[in-house]
Parts: structure tokens; C-alpha cells; sequence
């Protein structure tokens, strides 16, 4: 079942912010969104996996200016996602791992200590981000999968039916939506 299994997963900051949208409500499934599949496939595998956050995406989200949207990213970090965090050792070999990825990606030093956070875990196998040059870029380079939602949602092939680990509560804006659903 999914609770027996955790298929652990490392969301950017874009993909955690696609969740967050979904999650507050203010997504419905709407036909004109090109970016639709890639939405459900966020939420989805906030659901049914055990997704984590790493130093940087966590740095990225305390920037955010908005004082709401700020809030809820690291409230929900701080309580619904498992969070790396690096010793001094790990830190050093962080550094020196995203240094290597930087000639291929260079507009995207982020990126790449994404990258080489995940790599240092070694319990996570994907970086989730709809990021298509840092895909492009670093996924050839990197010791894990870097993929978007839809390609990590379809490679973990999650028989139809399947339970999800998480269900929204009675009353949660997704409880009675139909959309996330893998019936």
C-alpha cells in the first residue's frame, strides 16, 4: 500500500508553490490551463508520497515578499514536509557537488545546490520541478532523476485506485473535489 511505501521525493519551489495553490482552493481544473496535468500531478504526489524540502527551496521560500504567501509556504514546511537538513561534512560536500553541476547550468547556482542537496541525501531518488531548463540542463549530470510532476507521477505508476497516503480532511477545499482523484 502507499503507507508501506514512502517513494520519497524532493519538490523545488515552483512545484511546492503549485501545490500550495491547489491545496488553499484557488485551483479548480480548468481547460484553458496549459499547465493543468502538471498541477494535478503536484498535488497528487504530495499525497500519495513523502515529500521532502531541501536548505535552498526552504531559502527560496523565505524570500517570497507577499506576507500571506510567505506565511503559508513555511507553515507548511515546517509542518507537512520531511526537511534535509546538512551537517558541516554534508554542507562541504553540498558545496563542492553544486560547483561541479554549475558549468552546465550556469544562470541557475539554485538549481544546482538543489540538485546537490538531494544527491547528499541518497534516501531520495527525484527532484520534482516543472523547470525545463534545469531538467534540460542538469538532468544528464545528476546522480538522481530530475522530472517534472506529470513524468514523476507516471513513472511511479500508482495502480488506479489506489488509496492516497493523505486524504483532505471534511471541510478542506479539496475534500469534495473530484480533480486529484486517482479513481
Amino acid at each position: 500500500t502507499v503507507a508501506e511505501d514512502p517513494r520519497h521525493i524532493a519538490f523545488d519551489s515552483n512545484v511546492l508553490t503549485y501545490f500550495l495553490d491547489a491545496n488553499r482552493g484557488n485551483y479548480s481544473l480548468a481547460t484553458d490551463d496549459p499547465i493543468a496535468d502538471q498541477r494535478v500531478a503536484a498535488v497528487r504526489l504530495f499525497l500519495y508520497c513523502t515529500p521532502f524540502i531541501v536548505p535552498t527551496v526552504r531559502q527560496e521560500a523565505s524570500s517570497i515578499p507577499d506576507a500571506v504567501k510567505l506565511e503559508e509556504h513555511i507553515r507548511f514546511i515546517d509542518g507537512s514536509f520531511g526537511e534535509l537538513i546538512p551537517d558541516g561534512d554534508q554542507e562541504a560536500s553540498i558545496a563542492r557537488r553544486a560547483a561541479e553541476l554549475l558549468p552546465y547550468h550556469p544562470k541557475g547556482p539554485a538549481d544546482c545546490r538543489i540538485v546537490a542537496e538531494v544527491e547528499q541525501d541518497r534516501d531520495i531518488p527525484v527532484v520534482v520541478t516543472f523547470d525545463d531548463r534545469l531538467r534540460r540542463d542538469l538532468g544528464p549530470h545528476a546522480r538522481i532523476r530530475i522530472e517534472s510532476p506529470v513524468e514523476c507521477w507516471e513513472k511511479f505508476a500508482f495502480p488506479r485506485g489506489t488509496p492516497p497516503k493523505w486524504t483532505p480532511a471534511s471541510g478542506h477545499p479539496l475534500a469534495n473535489e473530484r480533480w486529484w482523484r486517482w479513481e
